[in-house]
């Protein structure tokens, strides 16, 4: 049985039946995991301890999180007389992906295999070519590294849904409007860091998408690796797009006395048009459905997957509205109206960062 229930009220593990195996589970970074273990120890019970992978609705597991509950939670189970292991991976939002879960999985299992802790240094040294059959290290580095934005998002006071200790490459905020409130102070927190996310989720996904023949196993599970680079750029790209487009909309609302209709129409262009960033937000937002989808059904079923894709093309239709929405803002200008104020279309000034 899970052992939680019995966690959270511990004065009825005396009662339970001795030949129940427990699995008992925590996962976050704990000073000490004596809570989750000695309660069925004592009662003579046998337990299998349960860490995390680090990727409960996380765009990109938190390596660094994983590990510690890892590593310290497998070994005072083991001190403690556990039977056995179990590295838990959940899907709570439905969308997480199984395959970026192997550096932890591979982790969890040396810990389990071994006497003692496993240290990470000498781990990742042996990771690229125990499980992909590569000769240098560059995998590890890449994964390590885009995991590294979990980190640098909360550092940006995005804090994580299930924890506030530590932070995350959140699903929820890809798919959240940014011309919301909740959207804009995402945008205030994450724009300092906007070049830096991308700057990492580039270099990563250079790595992986060029180096694709040197993985001689498991080479299906880089293709992972993309999909959540280029997931963690779109996002980016986003918070460096949204003070762009307030700071150009600003501008134009400051000269809009002095300008042509024409030239109004040729700035908003630049907003709503071709190759201008809400398009090219939308797009990213189509492409990354579709490598989305071919991904889901290479280890998954079809059945859950509508309610995945439904998430994305929300996303894409939202995008489209706003592209809609200025492409109203120039037709109801020819006809004479005035510009709306920014703030009624969930514009805020960059330089107010």
């Amino acid at each position: 049985m899970w052992g939680d229930m019995a966690v959270a009220h511990p004065e009825v593990i005396p009662k339970l039946p001795k030949d129940i195996i427990v699995a008992t589970w925590e996962y976050f970074p704990r000073p000490s995991y004596e809570k989750w273990i000695k309660p069925f120890s004592d009662a003579g019970m046998k337990t299998i301890v349960c860490p995390w992978v680090g990727n409960t609705s996380l765009i990109i597991p938190d390596y660094e999180v994983a590990a510690f509950n890892i590593a310290n939670f497998i070994d005072e189970g083991k001190k403690a007389g556990a039977i056995g292991v179990n590295v838990t991976i959940w899907n709570d939002d439905g969308e997480t992906l199984f395959a970026p879960n192997w550096w932890s999985i591979v982790y969890g299992a040396a810990n389990a295999w071994e006497q003692n802790k496993t240290p990470l240094a000498p781990f990742d040294e042996k990771f690229d070519w125990v499980f992909y059959r590569n000769t240098d290290h560059r995998f590890t580095e890449a994964l390590k590294k885009l995991s590294s934005l979990n980190e640098l998002l909360h550092r940006q006071g995005i804090i994580y849904v299930y924890s506030s200790d530590f932070g995350g490459t959140n699903d929820s905020l890809f798919w959240r409007d940014p011309f919301s409130e909740a959207g804009r102070h995402d945008t205030e927190k994450i724009f300092p860091a906007a070049s830096e996310l991308r700057r990492i989720a580039e270099e990563s996904f250079t790595v992986f998408i060029t180096s694709e023949n040197r993985a001689l196993r498991n080479a299906d599970t880089l293709k992972y690796f993309e999909f959540a680079a280029l997931k963690l750029d779109a996002l980016g790209m986003r918070y460096q797009y949204l003070p762009e487009i307030s700071q150009r909309y600003s501008g134009i609302l400051a000269t809009e006395s002095t300008m042509t209709p024409s030239e109004i129409d040729a700035e908003l262009f630049q907003i709503q048009g071709i190759n201008g960033p809400l398009i090219d937000l939308r797009d990213y937002t189509t492409r990354l459905r579709g490598i989305y989808r071919d991904l889901w059904l290479s280890e998954n079923l079809s059945s859950w997957l509508p309610n995945v894709l439904h998430l994305y093309d929300g996303n894409g239709d939202m995008w489209q509205r706003h592209i809609l929405q200025f492409d109203q803002i120039k037709w109801d200008h020819r006809e004479g109206k005035t510009l709306p104020p920014g703030e009624t279309l969930g514009f805020f000034s960059a330089t107010s960062k």
